[in-house]
């Protein structure tokens, strides 16, 4: 998205983007999540 002023830069997918280590800890916590919710699921079902 580009911008309406000088002072600040464009809106681009480079600058945008989280950082490496904040999408690698959202990936495990969300593997971790999953196993949790399919642990559940099995437990409810019983």
């Amino acid at each position: 998205m580009p911008s309406i002023n000088d002072t600040h830069e464009h809106l681009t997918i480079y600058n945008t983007a989280a950082s490496e280590y904040g999408l690698s800890v959202a990936m495990y916590w969300g593997i971790i999540g999953f196993i949790l919710l399919f642990v559940y699921m099995i437990i409810q079902k019983k």
